[in-house]
């Protein structure tokens, strides 16, 4: 009984590390980021990819990702994160605005969340 406890422990151990090491990298590769990237340098990519009309921009919903203070949470607890290099399903493919994010547009994203997510 306690090998069992131990494998599954083990288990859940390994995988926890490998969803965690994978959100370190993009494509393979990793990003190192030559600038700071601010809320302002992700401001046009947000606005046209999660905040157009009919998402995230307010009016039908309670999120609001045209301002930095909207998207504050999101950023906080992960989800954005989760969303845009995890599971790579941000825009969706229904969207009414662009239905994939670009390789430059996703190093963008990953450099300003290297950078802690600055706002200023």
């Amino acid at each position: 009984m306690i090998t069992k406890i131990r494998y599954i422990l083990l288990v859940a151990m390994a995988s926890m590390l490998i969803i965690a090491c994978s959100k370190d990298q993009l494509n393979g590769e990793s990003l190192i980021c030559e600038e700071e990237i601010v809320y302002d340098d992700v401001r046009d990519v947000i606005t046209a990819s999660c905040g157009y009309s009919g998402c995230h921009n307010g009016i039908n919903q309670d999120e609001n990702y045209n301002n930095f203070a909207g998207l504050e949470s999101y950023l906080d607890n992960g989800s954005f994160s989760s969303r845009v290099f995890v599971t790579r399903d941000m825009p969706p493919s229904n969207a009414t605005g662009p239905t994939s994010l670009t390789e430059e547009e996703l190093k963008l994203l990953q450099c300003w969340e290297q950078n802690g997510f600055s706002e200023f």
